[in-house]
């Protein structure tokens, strides 16, 4: 596997390398590029257009360079830039200037429009090309569900990848990318509770990559975006989304915006891994029978009347479409649906981006939620927002039998604060959030609300909330503060208390049987849901600290600190641990 490793690398960078003479500045000359508002400059943008009176443009985290344009919006570079750039940079505007003026003058002198403003960005091709050195300490940690809690896959992530080669092509409509990149994933999986690591141990950091990490094809026309790859997305302005869960580093996926200076329309399809563990394999194939029911279709007959359930395929997919209109420059409001299809081939009644509450077609092989949002700028610099999310409600008339209501909503603000030291951005945000017991689970692994990404070799993976990243059954209070500049200096501190309940997502007993919101039906003798809902809640108290700074056009350096003080650790009442995740990497790129 090394020596694929190192072929693959070689290959990459042999493609690269011819085109480096080539290289461009980053400034606006990938109109089709998807920019992510967690991870690029166009954060800026946002806080600039928050301080000056109006709302970001959408709550949906992925838009192209194009789209940000026609907002206004100029994305900041993504580093400051190197002198070659600088030089280049005015060498084209001067011969930008000197064409201008020659086609001026042949307009003056003979018929036809002016050449120079349709001019478009010519097509180009330029190298991939960065390392990054890295020491991580950790101490502490419970590693207990370490495949099953996404969060501590978070926490082990570098900013970027610790080694990326590869090659991006764009022109006036289209971009692409592909790139081997080897990241930091799999010490999530290797991590003992306590250890070191980084480029003094080559040998045991090779063990820890896993790649890919971004690699998808774009374009973007008047009004429209179309990408697909892998790439990450998400909805929400928030630290924590309820609907599409925009801390995950990416989403295999297929994308479609259409935009308006009032109307947006979204949406998205992607997919997650299929792989099951055996246990997850019988819940889902329902080779475990209901005890003394030998024609039973699983743990849910009341609502699963649908006999092709019994004869599923290998697949989990999801889809996520919304509107948002905003009537005003300071108000926008967002309705959306989100869909999981899981154990089937998708049809159109699944995929169809206008067709609203889709399982009508598919009860027992989809899970759909409902979702609305509205943000505001009431003030200049004060950004209000607040998210609904219902996945199931009962209503009066259903017996006591039926699923409880499953909802989740959060609150929140953002202060861009006037002054401006250094020539950075102040802001501060304070956030809840709350998520139902029940919320985004189902019996069935294929159709609980997780992307399920796997990681190299194959044997197993981690499990993606696609909504809230902790899950459901969690409340998280958060308080942070932001410092950034155009140049990419960043500054971010933050508490967060989180009490989080003990229902995961995809929960099965040592016995086989799904835990769910009915498992008293089908316990063995002896367990109940009240063994489980009843432990205690852990609560956390977490101090994160995180900077990156530009130190040359090709150097940065970037860090980060993750302490958590932990009460009823475990879900263990009176169990106290202290967890603690150290960060420290430069990263060289080239330009």
């Amino acid at each position: 596997m090394k020596r694929a490793h190192r072929h693959l690398f070689a290959g990459c960078l042999a493609l690269a390398l011819p085109f480096a003479a080539g290289a461009e500045p980053d400034a606006g000359n990938r109109p089709a590029e998807i920019l992510s508002t967690r991870r690029s400059s166009l954060e800026w943008a946002y806080l600039e257009r928050i301080a000056s009176g109006s709302i970001p443009p959408t709550t949906v985290q992925s838009i192209s360079d194009r789209e940000a344009r026609y907002y206004g919006l100029e994305p900041a570079p993504a580093r400051k830039p190197t002198r070659k750039e600088i030089e280049r940079a005015a060498r084209a505007a001067e011969e930008a200037r000197a064409a201008e003026a020659a086609d001026s003058n042949a307009a003056v002198e003979g018929s036809g429009a002016n050449p120079a403003a349709t001019k478009e960005p010519r097509a180009r091709v330029r190298p991939l090309l960065s390392l990054q050195p890295f020491a991580m300490a950790w101490h502490g940690l419970d590693v207990s569900r370490r495949m099953k809690d996404a969060s501590l896959l978070a926490r082990f992530r570098l900013d970027e990848p610790a080694l990326v080669a590869g090659v991006a092509f764009s022109s006036a409509s289209f971009y692409g990318r592909f790139q081997l990149d080897f990241v930091t994933d799999s010490i999530a999986k290797y991590a003992d509770e306590d250890g070191v690591t980084g480029i003094w141990d080559p040998k045991a950091t090779v063990n820890y990559w896993t790649f890919p990490d971004l690699a998808y094809l774009s374009y973007s026309g008047e009004n429209l975006t179309i990408a697909a790859g892998r790439l990450p997305s998400g909805i929400g302005l928030g630290d924590s989304n309820l609907f599409l869960n925009g801390q995950a580093r990416w989403y295999d996926q297929l994308q479609f915006s259409w935009w308006s200076e009032h109307f947006r329309f979204f949406a998205l399809w992607g997919t997650s891994s299929s792989h099951l563990s055996e246990e997850e394999y019988n819940v889902q194939f329902y080779t475990t029978k209901a005890p003394g029911d030998e024609d039973s279709w699983g743990w849910d007959i009341l609502n699963n009347h649908d006999a092709a359930t019994q004869a599923m395929i290998p697949a989990k997919f999801f889809t996520y479409h919304r509107i948002e209109v905003k009537p005003f420059r300071w108000i926008g409001f967002g309705l959306g649906e989100m869909q999981l299809v899981g154990g089937k081939a998708p049809d159109l009644t699944n995929l169809l981006p206008t067709v609203l509450w889709h399982n009508t077609y598919t009860a027992g092989l989809t899970n759909v939620m409902l979702h609305v949002d509205v943000w505001s700028v009431p003030y200049p610099g004060v950004l209000l927002y607040g998210e609904f999310l219902m996945d199931d409600s009962k209503s009066p008339s259903e017996d006591r039998a039926a699923k409880p209501n499953c909802w989740a909503w959060e609150l929140g603000a953002r202060w861009v604060i006037p002054a401006r030291p250094a020539g950075m951005r102040i802001a501060l945000r304070a956030e809840y959030s709350h998520v139902d017991e029940w919320t985004y689970n189902r019996w069935q692994p294929y159709l609980t609300m997780y992307q399920r990404q796997m990681i190299t070799g194959g044997w197993t993976g981690f499990d993606i909330p696609l909504g809230h990243p902790e899950g459901g059954d969690v409340d998280v209070f958060s308080l942070s503060a932001l410092a950034l500049a155009r140049d990419g200096r960043r500054v971010e501190v933050g508490v967060s208390y989180v009490i989080k309940g003990p229902v995961y997502l995809g929960m099965i007993d040592e016995n086989g049987v799904p835990i769910y919101y009915d498992y008293d039906e089908w316990a063995a003798p002896g367990d109940s849901l009240d063994e489980v809902t009843g432990k205690p809640d852990i609560h956390r108290t977490i101090l994160s600290a995180k900077a990156s700074w530009p130190i040359t056009g090709s150097i940065e350096i970037s860090g980060g600190i993750d302490v958590r003080f932990v009460r009823n650790a475990g879900h263990e009442s009176g169990e106290r641990a202290v967890e603690g995740i150290y960060k420290i990497a430069a990263r060289w790129s080239y330009r």
